[in-house]
């Protein structure tokens, strides 16, 4: 009989929660709390408001090393960070003891993948690598061979990573501090993005009543933003923070055209990873709202 794999974290969403008994408070969550303690549950508080907060905090239930993020989506990206960590590191110790094949369950059929993309979103601001392409990250050329998945040694990959040699002729690297506000609803994006360290969130209103915003997307290292407002020239509906010290390579209109008469195949080759970017983003959308719980 198969059984469920056991839970990991709970994560309490108090997003609609306007108030709370002080003695209910302390007699069901306190008993729900120590009751995951027993079970190495690891228990997490959503968008808590701040009266609750504090009531919460004064009844003992909530203690300062606790877990409290400002929205569901951080809660389940925490959660699920750690998730695929700890299955990487089960699947790695797996594989290397030869108890079971690398190719059973997702993550061993793609073990390679998730390695990398693991290294991706766990990549250090401050970490500095040569100009070797194959590290991975640390530079422009290699983000764009990551999009164009251009890592053979046929001919046509050969000449490609040959002509990305030039991309740094016509991008420049930009360190900005965090919380600097790259972009906003009022203006569209007059550069095109890709981040080579740090983190940065685009991020909308969720109503012009309301002064909370919601995040729509977290860009990671080797991630691409920018390009709705750089291509169609109007506002976008969103605005970008960097949410830690960033570096970032930029492309402006200017430097864009400049490439595109003086080095045509470049300029394809950057076009084709901003088609490469969209049709992700896209393909995450579509399979977000698919596989959605009902």
């Amino acid at each position: 009989q198969n059984r469920s794999p056991p839970i990991s974290y709970l994560i309490l969403d108090f997003k609609n929660v306007v108030g709370i008994d002080a003695t209910a408070a302390r007699v069901c969550f306190l008993m729900l709390k120590q009751m995951l303690q027993l079970k190495k549950v690891t228990l997490m508080y959503a968008e808590v408001s701040s009266q609750v907060l504090s009531l919460l905090k004064a009844q003992k239930v909530i203690a300062e090393d606790d877990l409290v993020f400002t929205s569901l989506d951080h809660a389940l990206e925490f959660s699920e960070e750690n998730l695929l960590k700890e299955a990487l590191k089960n699947a790695s110790e797996e594989i290397q003891t030869f108890k079971i094949g690398a190719e059973e369950g997702v993550i061993k059929q793609n073990f390679s993948y998730y390695c990398h993309a693991g290294d991706i979103r766990g990549a250090s601001p401050i970490v500095k690598t040569d100009d070797s392409w194959s590290l991975g990250i640390g530079n422009l050329k290699s983000i764009l061979i990551d999009y164009l998945e251009i890592y053979g040694n046929d001919e046509a990959s050969v000449r490609n990573r040959k002509i990305l040699d030039g991309c740094m002729e016509y991008f420049k690297e930009e360190t900005v501090p965090q919380y600097e506000l790259l972009f906003t609803e009022e203006e569209f994006s007059k550069k095109l993005y890709f981040l080579k360290a740090g983190m940065v969130e685009l991020t909308a209103s969720r109503s012009s009543a309301e002064n909370k915003r919601r995040r729509l997307m977290k860009v990671s290292v080797g991630g691409c933003f920018g390009e709705l407002g750089f291509f169609l020239r109007r506002k976008q509906p969103f605005k970008a923070i960097a949410m830690e010290p960033s570096v970032l390579f930029t492309l402006s209109k200017h430097d864009m055209a400049r490439m595109q008469n003086e080095n045509p195949e470049l300029c394809a080759l950057v076009h084709k990873t901003i088609v490469k970017s969209l049709c992700l983003a896209s393909s995450f959308q579509i399979e977000s709202q698919l596989f959605k719980p009902l």
